[in-house]
């Protein structure tokens, strides 16, 4: 055996030992949260490392010189390897996801040839996610997730997001937008837009859609969080994971560019590869591939961001309706204080809830379900109070009272461009 062969083999078996006796489940896990797929990418991992340590040790052992180019083999194979391992693990993940949604939001979601998908109208549909919650989701007539409207009071609170405006694993009674409503019974109503997996674009696709429930001293709420900037088909970070998991029977998506909108196919937007990338949001190359998507694009998704709030200012301004952004966060943020996103890059006026975060850590905690960032029962009451609080900075009349002397409200279908 050469010396170059001998030092091979034991740098080779000293590395792969020392990889794998960081780089696998138990030492990994008591660092940060493992899910199935990362577990099982380090397990694929672990077992590579231990093929190498076996040929090297193999070839020290018995100094047959055919373990020597088996060993270079696999380690020259092992990213080929976890390459392979993460594009299967990404495409286990749809299908085990795809069993997830079928206890839920997809029930309540049907295809939609402008919006991807939205809300089925007059619907009920239970959402489970053991040792998180069992829920009954309810929607109105116009697909929206149901808040009973009080009689007699002729300005609406129009809020536009995603799953937190939503308000995912609760029940409608227990969302911050319906406890909102019965706290501003006598002065506004409110709507909640919302719907799971929204983007901005959708956002807006959704009030031009609804622009003739709104009239003149209504305010048009735009409440997205900072992860919503990257929901679009420049950034494709979260847009394509549906269209990959509804595949061939999601039609279009929407953008909205120079002032129009573009209706792009989904299976043009989104392919094979890309879509199992944006599935591994978690694992190396999946991250790597947002990371790069984001930061190239940066500069594109904020300008972008402020088009669709200039846009839909424009839109409530013809309906005579304020409009106000408000940027939502959840409990790891209110921690932090830091958004995901670079908020602070956009020319359009926001206030977010960071003031009325909670400062325990106790009472933090209590804001999402468990393993989640989505609000919890106790995260929507603390959301509605924060969002009162906000909302009474800025509206004049949930100070003054109900009566504002504003005109009452001309009810009828107008033009998605008025």
């Amino acid at each position: 055996m050469s010396p170059w062969a001998r030092s091979f083999s034991i740098y080779a078996a000293v590395g792969a030992l020392s990889v794998a006796a960081v780089l696998n489940p138990f030492v990994a896990g008591s660092i940060w949260s493992l899910s199935p797929s990362r577990t099982a990418y380090l397990q694929t991992l672990d077992g590579g490392l231990a093929a190498i340590f076996a040929l090297c040790l193999l070839h020290l052992w018995t100094r047959r010189r055919v373990f020597l180019p088996t060993a270079v083999a696999a380690i020259a194979a092992l990213p080929v390897l976890m390459v392979a391992a993460e594009l299967a693990l990404s495409y286990a993940n749809v299908a085990r996801h795809a069993d997830d949604e079928a206890r839920g939001p997809d029930l309540l979601h049907r295809l939609d040839p402008r919006l991807g998908w939205s809300i089925k109208p007059d619907f009920e549909s239970r959402h489970v996610q053991p040792g998180k919650f069992d829920v009954i989701y309810r929607s109105d007539h116009k697909g929206r997730k149901a808040i009973p409207q009080a009689q007699g009071v002729e300005k609406t609170l129009h809020f536009f997001g995603d799953s937190f405006i939503f308000g995912h694993g609760v029940a409608n009674e227990d969302t911050a937008l319906n406890l909102l409503a019965a706290r501003l019974r006598d002065r506004f109503n409110v709507q909640n837009y919302g719907v799971m997996g929204y983007g901005l674009d959708q956002m807006l696709v959704r009030l031009q859609d609804s622009l003739d429930e709104i009239g003149p001293g209504d305010v048009v709420i735009f409440a997205p969080t900072s992860w919503d900037l990257d929901r679009n088909l420049i950034v494709k970070a979260s847009i394509c994971w549906p269209a990959f998991h509804y595949q061939r029977d999601l039609s279009r998506l929407p953008l909205w560019r120079d002032g129009r909108w573009a209706f792009v196919p989904a299976a043009e937007a989104c392919g094979f590869v890309e879509g199992l990338l944006m599935v591994a949001s978690d694992l190396p190359l999946g991250m790597l591939y947002q990371r790069y998507r984001a930061r190239v694009f940066s500069g594109a998704v904020v300008e972008h961001s402020d088009d669709i709030f200039a846009a839909a200012s424009r839109f409530a301004a013809g309906r005579g309706a304020r409009f106000l952004l408000i940027f939502l966060l959840d409990a790891n943020q209110c921690r932090t204080g830091r958004f995901e996103e670079p908020i602070e890059r956009l020319t359009t006026p926001f206030v977010t809830l960071a003031a009325h975060c909670p400062k325990d850590p106790a009472r933090l905690a209590a804001l999402s379900h468990p393993h989640g960032v989505h609000w919890s029962r106790e995260g929507n009451r603390w959301a509605a109070r924060a969002l009162e609080a906000v909302l009474t900075a800025k509206i004049p009349e949930l100070r003054q009272g109900s009566d504002s002397g504003l005109p009452a409200r001309p009810r009828g279908p107008r033009g998605a461009g008025d």
